[in-house]
């Protein structure tokens, strides 16, 4: 019986720790039933999920995704143009069928640009540790072109650095891959690039002038 007892008083005990263990972890979730309320993230670079790997020293960068939302906010403060007052870039976040960022442009003049500049978040820098920038857009109508372009904050963002790429039709969303390298020269290095710009002038042609497009997702990717 008293064999028995101490079981019964140890398992209690036992019972009790593991409850309470329980209870911590699941209290990071909930309380008394409640949910405790989501923390407002700030940060442009969207959180990574880990678990139990230990990184090595040298271990190559996974993917880093920014937040389209964060993108859209800082995009809204930046944007620049011709100064003709006709030229624009207008963003939006989750807009209408749009899960990400829905950006709309005029360049109706002649020499016409307008576009925006996003800083890249500290996590990310340097961007030596990426290979690609990775890009998923779709066009209100397809073939709309627009340009993407990296620069670090001494270079003009109209003139520097920037790539012509050009977006499918909504509906066929597809990755657009473009290597880093084709924005540094003997002047620029990657480590020196820290922000982001997007763009669209006159030379765009006819009928692209006046468009928009919808991008869900802007990613650094390693080699």
């Amino acid at each position: 019986m008293a064999e028995l007892k101490r079981v019964l008083i140890t398992g209690g005990v036992l019972a009790a720790i593991t409850g309470a263990v329980i209870t911590s972890i699941f209290g990071l979730i909930s309380t008394n039933g409640h949910e405790n309320p989501t923390p407002t993230v700030n940060s442009l670079l969207l959180p990574t999920a880990t678990c139990c790997a230990v990184p090595s020293p040298t271990a190559t960068p996974d993917k880093a995704s920014l937040q389209l939302n964060a993108v859209t906010e800082k995009c809204r403060t930046s944007g620049f143009s011709d100064g003709s007052g006709s030229s624009y870039v207008a963003v939006a976040f989750g807009e209408g069928s749009c899960k990400g960022i829905t950006m709309g442009w005029s360049v109706p003049n002649a020499g016409g640009y307008a576009g925006c500049v996003v800083d890249l978040p500290s996590e990310i820098l340097p961007l030596s540790n990426f290979a690609y920038l990775l890009l998923r857009a779709e066009g209100l109508r397809g073939s709309e072109q627009f340009q993407i372009g990296l620069i670090n904050d001494t270079q003009d963002p109209v003139k520097q650095h920037k790539d012509m790429e050009r977006v499918p039709p909504e509906g066929a969303s597809q990755p657009i891959e473009i290597s880093l390298d084709r924005f540094i020269d003997q002047n620029t290095t990657l480590e020196s690039l820290n922000q982001l710009v997007f763009g669209i002038n006159y030379d765009v042609g006819e009928g692209l002038r006046d468009s928009s497009i919808c991008i869900t997702e802007i990613s650094f990717v390693p080699g």
